[in-house]
């Protein structure tokens, strides 16, 4: 399946594709075995590139507005459905816009067949989600499968949910965290909603002070594998988004997979 995903940062967008893998991965028994393959992008997931960025395999959302102009297509602005935009609504339908220029104009993104979008919800998650869903009503749903996920406050909270202490070390520095914030942060990490990037009670400084800038161990809280692992993530994960964003990949994108294996 050939996806394209809009978000803020390279970080959302490896936390987003690793994500993407492992529920497909968890729902779809044949594709585990092509997980770590190099069959993986032809029988699993492959990303539309940025070419103007180094071809990386994400586009930001910040610079819609940059694309279409670059391609030629003007912006939406104003009303939606003869509404007035709530925030993110005009985003959403730009981003509509922006993948089906790019579909026209052939090469990598010509076979785009699902678009999706990781915005974070930083302290605005009902205004956000309602100017997303204003919108997702309006895009176009027969050419592309589209999935939206908010994080609550942040990314960084979906990881913190995944969390679980792998030694002494990390026990003691999240009984710590318990004591100072007063509340289990990784069971609600959307109580995380400091702005203020030194402060104790922000997403970046918790996750920093449990595994410090260690990818491999961020992966690791990122990491499915079980029914356990599935049930925490989708039950406890609907506060900070996560559990949602999970049920629309398997929703959305795994009926592609289902089915007889060619």
């Amino acid at each position: 399946m050939r996806c394209i995903l809009f978000c803020e940062a390279r970080a959302d967008a490896e936390t987003a594709q690793f994500l993407v893998a492992e529920a497909l991965c968890h729902h779809v028994g044949w594709l585990r075995e092509h997980r770590d393959a190099a069959t993986w992008e032809s029988v699993g997931v492959s990303w539309c590139v940025d070419e103007a960025e180094r071809m990386r395999s994400w586009f930001d959302l910040h610079s819609v507005d940059a694309y279409l102009r670059r391609l030629g297509v003007k912006p939406l602005h104003g009303h939606i459905g003869g509404r007035a935009a709530e925030p993110g609504a005009k985003l959403l339908s730009n981003i509509d816009r922006l993948v089906r220029s790019l579909r026209q104009r052939g090469g990598d993104a010509a076979e785009v067949e699902a678009v999706l979008v990781v915005w974070d919800a930083d302290n605005q998650a009902r205004a956000r989600a309602a100017g997303l869903d204003q919108s997702l009503a309006m895009v176009d749903q027969t050419a592309s499968r589209w999935v939206l996920g908010m994080p609550t406050p942040m990314r960084e909270a979906w990881v913190l949910l995944g969390f679980e202490p792998q030694s002494d070390a990390e026990r003691t520095a999240l009984a710590g965290l318990r004591r100072a914030l007063g509340f289990e942060p990784c069971v609600q990490p959307e109580r995380l909603t400091s702005t203020d990037a030194t402060s104790a009670r922000h997403p970046k400084m918790v996750l920093s002070t449990l595994i410090g800038d260690d990818a491999d161990r961020e992966r690791l809280c990122l990491r499915i594998g079980s029914d356990s692992r599935w049930q925490r993530l989708t039950t406890v994960g609907v506060g900070c988004g996560l559990a949602e964003f999970l049920r629309r990949i398997v929703t959305v994108l795994g009926p592609a997979f289902e089915g007889p294996r060619e």
